[in-house]
This record gives C-alpha cells, structure tokens and sequence, in this order.
C-alpha cells in the first residue's frame, strides 16, 4: 500500500492524532509508514496532505515546499489571546472607539505590504532544537526572529460587530510560512483592538483543493485516482495502455494528453484495485519513456460510468 491522499482534519484533533487514526486503515506491514505535510492545529481544520510508504513520506517536503496556501479564517477583534488563538487566555481590550470597516480593510491593505512576519511564540519552530511552544508553556523567555512571508491575496468576506467587538471573514492565499495567527495578532495591534483566531479552515495547498478531499469513511467506498506523467509518454500508447489495464480492473475514468508532453490519467474505484492501477500506470509501457510523475487519491466530483480516452 502507498501513495499520497487528500484528507479534511476535523476540529478537536492535532495533526499527529488525525493520522492515527488513519494508521489501523492504512499500515499493513510494518514497512508501511504514514506521514503528513502542513501541520494544523487541533483548533484548525481543513486540508492535509497524507503520505503512505516511505516512496511518498519522502515526497511530502518536496511538494509542500515553498508552496502556497489558502485559508478561511474568523479573526476577533476586540481582545487578545495568549497564543493568539482560541485556544489561549483571552484577554478583553479595552476601547474607546471601535474602527470602522473602512478602517480595518485599510490596515489589512497595509499589513498585505509587509514583506516579514514574526511567528506566534506557540509554535513548532524549533528554538535551540526546542519546539517554541514546549518553552512558552514552560514559562520561559525568548524571542521569535522574524520570516519572510507574504499574504499573496485575500478578500474580505464579513466584518460583523459582535457583543466583545468585531468579528473579521477573511478568505487568504499565503506563502509557505506564513502564520495567520500572527497576521490576526498584528491586526489588533495596529488596530489599537487585539486580534486573535477563532476559527480557521485550510482550503487548498498548492494545486490541492479541500472540496476534493477524503474523510476517513470515504476509504471504503470508491475513491479517485489523478496521475500524470510526462516525458516521452504521447504517441507511444501510453493512452491506450491506461485504458486496457483501467478495463481489466474495472475502473472507469478517463485518460487525455496535456500540452505540451504529459498524459493525465483520473481513475475511479476501491484503494485497493487503485492502488494496483497506480503500480502499473508507474511502470507504463515500454514505448513510453517517463521523466516524471505524480499520483494522488481524492474524493471525486463527478462519477464516471465508462473509461474513456480522449486527446
């Protein structure tokens, strides 16, 4: 068993835990191992990439390196938090005048020019080979060097008054690193306000999509395979290769060929008869001559009654 998987991490559980769960459906052997890329917080939910065997663990730092992301975010403004989130000691700001929507879509525009952030102090960031989070509970002193990162785009959904002040929707697209506790923190404080989470949603990292990904009960039921292939894989039958194994198994879906040398290959079925699919579709056919590849499992949008080839 192997491969990359597209998961949606619930509320109430950190990243670590979510993938325990996963383990008594995913290992096999001992061999097996299962890893995730993009930590979430238990106060956090929404898309996690999961990797199963040590050929696709390995994958996860190259494909979530430097890759950008996308939230859903709920940002109090109105007090603080001690972790700058929900999850903290909330402490009510006291304020005089509250700003307007004018003003706070302002201040997000001029925090949206900064090229820095500096990251919450309960964090995974390693100080002196120490999670910063495990010194924070511990009461200890020390400060947080500044990362460059940047909030790509965003748009502001809501700004609600609610009964401790205002409540902040905002949709984001991020760079690696970056931390939208902090930007909520940093928020508040031009603000004159605090800010801090209290929800978050990830919805996409890189070309990954929340609404395609699985829940863990999804796993007995028919799933979607994407691959694509590129290299010297067009005219040499890789098309109709995909299609005779897809037939043999009994899988439908469809394969195609991209501009300007790849094929694409989207199947739907069990994981286990997938994963099979998946072990040939590595190998392809001997006329083919593969440079690269990339191969996921999500939940499909459409369902598919036949396996068709197309150009």
């Amino acid at each position: 068993m192997g491969g990359l998987f597209l998961f949606n991490k619930p509320l109430g559980v950190s990243s670590a835990g979510f993938l325990n769960r996963l383990k008594s459906a995913f290992v096999k052997t001992t061999a097996d191992k299962v890893g995730h890329g993009g930590t979430l917080d238990p106060f956090a939910s929404g898309l996690l990439v999961v990797g199963v065997g040590r050929e696709y663990t390995k994958q996860l730092h190259d494909i979530l390196k430097n890759t950008n992301k996308k939230y859903l975010a709920k940002i109090i403004l109105g007090a603080g938090s001690s972790t700058d989130d929900i999850t903290g000691e909330i402490v009510k700001t006291e304020i005089r005048k509250f700003p307007s929507r004018k003003e706070i879509e302002k201040t997000v525009k001029e925090i949206q020019k900064r090229k820095t952030q500096i990251p919450p102090k309960f964090s995974a960031i390693k100080i002196k080979g120490k999670p910063a989070y495990e010194l924070s509970r511990k009461g200890m002193g020390f400060s947080m060097k500044e990362k460059e990162v940047s909030l790509i785009d965003y748009r502001i959904i809501s700004v609600n008054e609610s009964e401790n002040g205002a409540v902040l929707e905002v949709e984001m697209k991020v760079s690696a690193g970056f931390y939208v506790r902090s930007f909520a923190r940093d928020l508040g404080e031009v603000l004159g306000t605090g800010g801090y989470v209290e929800e978050l949603i990830r919805t996409g990292i890189g070309e990954f999509d929340l609404k395609r990904a699985l829940e863990p009960g999804d796993l007995d039921q028919k799933i979607e395979l994407y691959f694509k292939a590129s290299g010297d894989v067009q005219r040499v039958g890789f098309r109709y290769f995909a299609s005779k194994i897809a037939l043999e198994l009994a899988i439908t879906g469809f394969t195609r060929n991209l501009v300007p040398s790849s094929v694409e290959v989207v199947g739907q079925g069990k994981l286990a008869i997938l994963e099979r699919f998946l072990d040939v579709l590595k190998k392809g056919p001997d006329t083919a001559k593969m440079d690269t590849f990339s191969a996921y499992f999500r939940k499909p949008e459409v369902e598919f009654n036949s396996f068709t080839v197309s150009e």
